[in-house]
């Protein structure tokens, strides 16, 4: 979801990009697909064969991280406070990342109790860091949650030490794919070395090239210096190199498809040209409104509910509809009825400080 500010003037701007709601949701929408039909198999197993699935649906995530580099620096401000910064994302991010633990928990309690986490495990999953202490996350989806964080993290150090001010102001981004390619190396080179499990998780290198291409988009389309635009077009390029040497042919793919469509969707002329469009794509603009409660519920959920149906022999390929319209039904009642209130407490308190 396009994140919204206090300011109306950023709000409208912001949301004036209708087309990044269009390709959030789509991306939303794949990632559910590929959970219920490709990964239910390889986790469970279909008691029937379908005859359709989505396994290139799990690269869809890197649409996600896309986007999160791209509208950080769209939203970045020249009066940035690393404090008030960090502090919104966690605001933003963990408490209905709690909500949907406990949900999640008391779903499993009743249809698929063999998932159910343990007291350690659930109280370890509330930092959004189970790994770190030796646990597993309650639901598989949660394994990108750390990683935006990180990131976060990353973006903040470089915007509180000046790095996005100046003329040259995605200077930063070289520094950032220089320390990328060395961490690559050193991690995933021929040798074991120390520390290469602690650079891996603090400093993400298997997808912070995925964040810094969102970030270079972003100066691609918004500078009207034609010499730093040409900079950022070869920028991109090595990051897709970084891609094609890192992962699979599926996923450096969809990794160009993702690029291609946020260099398009995030152009203002191009909103403005399709606006008549919007009505049509509504549905998506909705699924990207929903989008973090639905990442966040649908997958051991939505497992829970295929076992059940297939134990009583609703096997067909379209019974598959029942858990996405449930996992739909069940982010907008979360949306509307907790997340969305959760933020606007949330909010006044922060006002009142």
């Amino acid at each position: 979801m396009v994140e919204k500010t206090n300011k109306p003037a950023m709000e409208k701007r912001i949301n004036s990009l209708w087309l990044l709601d269009v390709f959030r949701g789509l991306s939303a929408l794949l990632i559910v697909l590929y959970h219920y039909t490709t990964q239910y198999d390889k986790s469970i197993g279909h008691l029937a064969k379908y005859n359709f699935s989505f396994p290139w649906g799990c690269h869809a995530v890197y649409a996600f991280f896309m986007l999160s580099g791209f509208l950080i620096v769209y939203t970045y401000k020249e009066n940035f406070n690393m404090v008030s910064f960090l502090k919104k994302r966690c605001v933003r991010l963990y408490p209905m990342f709690w909500v949907c633990m406990v949900v999640t928990t008391i779903y499993m309690a009743f249809i698929f109790p063999e998932r159910v986490p343990s007291v350690r495990q659930f109280l370890l999953n509330i930092t959004m860091f189970p790994t770190l202490f030796g646990s597993t996350a309650i639901d598989g989806v949660y394994w990108t949650m750390p990683k935006e964080l990180i990131f976060y993290i990353i973006f903040a150090i470089i915007a509180c030490g000046g790095g996005l001010k100046g003329k040259q102001k995605a200077k930063w981004l070289w520094l950032c794919i220089v320390i990328e390619v060395i961490c690559l190396i050193y991690c995933f080179g021929p040798f074991d070395l120390p520390a290469q499990w602690g650079i891996i998780f603090f400093m993400i290198p298997d997808y912070m090239y995925v964040f810094l291409a969102g970030c270079a988009v972003y100066y691609l389309n918004y500078t009207e210096n034609l010499q730093q635009k040409g900079m950022m077009i070869i920028y991109l390029i090595i990051c897709t190199v970084v891609c094609k040497c890192l992962c699979s042919e599926s996923t450096f793919i969809f990794f160009i498809f993702s690029l291609c469509m946020l260099i398009l969707c995030s152009r203002e002329k191009t909103n403005q040209k399709t606006e008549g469009m919007k009505q049509i794509l509504r549905p998506f603009i909705f699924l990207s409104e929903i989008s973090y409660v639905l990442y966040l519920t649908h997958q051991f959920i939505g497992f829970g509910i295929i076992r059940k149906m297939e134990m009583q022999g609703m096997t067909a390929e379209v019974w598959i509809l029942l858990p996405i319209a449930h996992a739909i039904l069940l982010a907008t009642i979360l949306h509307y009825g907790v997340e969305l209130k959760i933020n606007q407490m949330l909010k006044r308190c922060f006002a009142k400080i």
